[in-house]
């Protein structure tokens, strides 16, 4: 597990990645508050850092693909409602440390 959140209403996400006999993947998985049923939504090659929950009821999610910064909005039923990515992608040299670490050289110069 990455990230969690929990809207108004009790709907409650989690982020993160599992590895099973298919490999290694991505996920978000939203659980209702009233029948406690889980929506499992796999997100693969996109790979999510942070969860927040909105006064909406819905989830934004923050991440990388394709050495790109992502958002991606979800409404609490687990329907991508938009995406986005970031104008600027990193460069092929790029190294992920972490999740919220990237370090890539700039000119002369390292970013992080």
């Amino acid at each position: 597990v990455r990230d969690a959140a929990r809207t108004t209403d009790g709907t409650f996400a989690v982020c993160g990645s599992f590895v099973n006999q298919s490999g290694p993947g991505t996920y978000l998985a939203l659980v209702q508050p009233t029948t406690q049923a889980t929506t499992f939504i796999p997100l693969s090659p996109f790979q999510p850092s942070h969860l927040v929950a909105s006064p909406q009821g819905t989830f934004w999610l923050v991440g990388f693909a394709n050495k790109a910064a992502h958002f991606r909005h979800y409404d609490a039923s687990g329907k991508l409602l938009s995406s986005a990515m970031r104008a600027v992608t990193l460069p092929t040299s790029a190294t992920f440390l972490s999740t919220d670490l990237i370090v890539a050289p700039h000119g002369p110069d390292v970013l992080w």
